[in-house]
């Protein structure tokens, strides 16, 4: 879900896209890296968060990201993310730097030190609806 809310929110505006190809190639192969890579941040880093996804894309190449992702121990959670970082290697290993590019420029946003302070922490857990009251915003566009 996380995924879908980054992509959504990042994607291009209607005058891009139809001046573009339209191939839903680029949007699904950076689906998968992304997803493969919010796994490794759940599973693999302390607090995770948007800005260490953002650090994560642009710290590390293509050759990088497959050497972390490959070396990952072989628990339930190593296999989670080793099998979602399989989707992504099913692309031509020619496109892969683009697509690793790609999310990169999608989520550039989280360069600005602002963006930073406002996702790298929340006072909020899903888990205290139950436990006291709670007002919660949510716009959608």
């Amino acid at each position: 879900m996380i995924t879908t809310v980054i992509l959504k929110n990042t994607e291009l505006g209607d005058d891009f896209k139809q001046q573009s190809s339209g191939d839903p190639f680029w949007e699904r192969a950076e689906t998968s890296l992304l997803q493969a890579i919010i796994y490794y941040l759940y599973y693999f880093v302390d607090n995770p968060n948007l800005p260490k996804l953002f650090d994560f894309v642009v710290d590390n190449d293509n050759s990088k990201i497959e050497e972390i992702f490959t070396k990952l121990p072989d628990s339930r959670e190593g296999r989670i993310c080793k099998k979602a970082f399989s989707i992504f290697l099913k692309a031509p290993e020619t496109l892969r730097g683009n697509i690793v590019l790609g999310l990169a420029t999608r989520i550039d946003i989280l360069l600005m030190p602002e963006a930073r302070y406002l996702t790298e922490r929340s006072d909020f857990s899903i888990y205290d609806i139950k436990d006291k009251k709670n007002c919660c915003l949510l716009v959608y566009s």
